[in-house]
């Protein structure tokens, strides 16, 4: 990325060592606003960007669309390739978040073509590397939309990638990936030994999100077998580092569980209070998936409670939402396998075009 001016560029430092996420913007915003003072394109590039990523920490994806788009637009202007595509990449990401796969998988694909083309042309081992990264957020946008099989590829070729750039560090995420595909088909002991190997290394390098992720993953797989004491100890430590970073949607996902978790147990009243929390989590993040499974929850604890009306209130506006969100999955699927398969064409010309280039360096 273009080097800002040395005053902004102190002011983006201070923001990264800052205590928490809110004091980190609050500096990010005086570096924008001293960028701009100064006409620092590239000062108001690395601003925009910071802020995309604060934003997203807190669960306010639509402002971090607005800061990540603001920055892309100032890379093109800059002629800063590398930096369109990590915006393109927190793009995906946001869009994710929000549950807009199609638009998530669109920024990713873009942002895969800029990273391969740089790994190829200059031999970039970081770009390479951000190309492993893209492949894991791809296979997250399969998974979500039903693709198992083509996700465990995708994660596949991350995992290989990460083994020849030698980012160790990045494996047990992939593990963990991976493991969630194993629970989804079944596969209960080889995705708890995943989960395992991903918490045991990501405490080991301090990664709480990671930990978080792994303790709820462990945690579901005993809810899953009955054994409901094991499940609450990795919930209860998923949700303490959850709160302690101010996820929320990490917040949301382990919040949900424990009230599966306390219905399963016949605590009734105690799942309907989470019930509350994790519909005003879910409207924060604007997270409509998660709603509809609080609302799947909440109408089982009000038929237990003998709550009939509430209980059919809550199943009506569950149905509802499951019928928007499964008539926007089949859009999404179709437009998966549209993207599929202008992947593999893609895939194809660039495999053309290097033995292209190998015949022409051999003349």
């Amino acid at each position: 990325m273009t080097k800002p001016d040395p005053r902004v560029e102190e002011l983006l430092q201070k923001a990264v060592s800052a205590e928490d996420a809110e004091k980190g913007a609050a500096v990010c915003y005086d570096a924008l606003g001293l960028a701009l003072k100064l006409d620092c394109a590239a000062g108001q590039n690395r601003a925009l960007y910071a802020l995309g990523e604060y934003a997203n920490t807190a669960g306010d994806h639509f402002q971090a669309i607005k800061c990540f788009n603001a920055s892309l637009r100032l890379s093109v202007l800059l002629g800063d390739q590398i930096q369109q595509g990590r915006c393109l990449r927190r793009l995906g990401d946001s869009e994710f978040f929000i549950n807009n796969f199609n638009l998530a998988m669109r920024y990713y694909l873009r942002a895969l073509k800029i990273f391969e083309w740089d790994a190829e042309e200059n031999l970039s081992q970081g770009s390479r590397l951000h190309s492993g990264h893209l492949m894991a957020t791809i296979g997250n946008v399969l998974r979500a939309t039903g693709d198992l099989q083509t996700a465990l590829d995708y994660y596949t070729r991350c995992r290989d990638i990460y083994q020849v750039t030698e980012f160790t560090a990045g494996i047990p995420g992939i593990l963990y990936n991976m493991g969630n595909i194993y629970q989804s088909n079944g596969e209960k002991e080889k995705a708890l030994s995943a989960f395992r190997t991903a918490l045991e290394e990501a405490e080991k390098s301090s990664d709480k999100y990671l930990s978080s992720l792994a303790d709820a993953s462990i945690g579901s797989i005993f809810m899953e077998t009955g054994d409901l004491d094991s499940a609450e100890k990795h919930f209860s430590r998923s949700l303490a580092i959850s709160e302690s970073m101010g996820r929320k949607r990490g917040i949301l996902s382990v919040t949900i569980k424990i009230i599966t978790l306390e219905r399963l147990r016949g605590n009734l009243e105690k799942s309907l209070e989470l019930v509350s929390r994790a519909e005003i989590l879910a409207d924060q993040v604007s997270d409509r998936k998660s709603l509809a499974e609080v609302l799947k929850e909440k109408t089982l604890i009000l038929k237990g409670t003998r709550k009939y009306k509430k209980a059919l209130d809550a199943s009506l506006v569950f149905q509802k939402l499951s019928e928007e969100l499964h008539s926007e999955k089949r859009l999404r699927e179709l437009d998966v396998l549209r993207i599929r398969y202008e992947t593999e064409t893609a895939d194809r010309q660039i495999s053309r075009l290097k033995r292209e280039r190998a015949i022409q360096r051999r003349m």
